[in-house]
C-alpha cells in the first residue's frame, strides 16, 4: 500500500514527482508510528505543502519529524527548496 497517495486525485508535475519520491524513503518512519506523510504541493524553489494523516496527525512530536525529518530529508537532495509547511 503506497501512503504516499494524493489527498486529491490529480497529477503532479515532474518537480513534484521527485519530491514524492524522496518522501518515500520516510514512509517506513511514519507507517511505523501509524501515520502517513502525502504531498500536497511543491513549487520549485519554493514552498512544499505536506499533510500528516493517521496517528501523525496532531501528534504532538510532528512538528519536530517536518523539521528534523522531512525537511531536513528532502533540503539534503534540493537544496534550493523553501519551506516545508503542513496543511
Amino acid at each position: 500500500r503506497n501512503l504516499l497517495k494524493s489527498p486529491e486525485p490529480r497529477e503532479f508535475t515532474p518537480y513534484e514527482e521527485e519530491i514524492r519520491r524522496l518522501l518515500q524513503d520516510l514512509e517506513p518512519y511514519a507507517r511505523s508510528h501509524g501515520g502517513t506523510i502525502d504531498l500536497v504541493s511543491a513549487i520549485p524553489e519554493g514552498d512544499v505543502r505536506i499533510r500528516f494523516g493517521g496517528n501523525c496527525r496532531g501528534c504532538p512530536m510532528s512538528e519536530m519529524t517536518l523539521k528534523e525529518g522531512v525537511e531536513r530529508h528532502l533540503r539534503e537532495h534540493i537544496p534550493t527548496i523553501g519551506q516545508v509547511i503542513r496543511s
